[in-house]
């Protein structure tokens, strides 16, 4: 059996038409695992990625306090969800 490179993968997935979910999935996982990582006292319940829509990533946040806190590490988590899934999110919207 032959191995499928990244680009056979991504044509494959493509030719599904599951590209944007997995996508989206992947983006949704960088910004659990951002939020884990960089503020480990925040409960998984108090914010969750929701849905990633036309580059704009929303969450959902249990207070405008902590939607404040996200919104100016903003950059930062844009950067890391960039960088780890190779997505063009542009910014974050959060719903409470």
């Amino acid at each position: 059996m032959q191995k499928l490179s990244n680009k056979d993968l991504m044509y494959q997935l493509n030719r599904a038409g599951i590209t944007g979910a997995v996508k989206a999935s992947q983006v949704m996982e960088a910004a659990e695992l951002y939020i884990k990582s960089e503020l480990p006292t925040i409960n998984k319940t108090d914010l969750q990625p929701l849905f990633l829509r036309q580059g704009v990533l929303m969450v959902k946040s249990s207070s405008p306090a902590l939607s404040q806190l996200l919104k100016d590490r903003e950059r930062d988590i844009l950067e890391f969800i960039n960088q780890s899934t190779g997505s063009k999110v542009m910014r974050i919207q959060f719903k409470i």
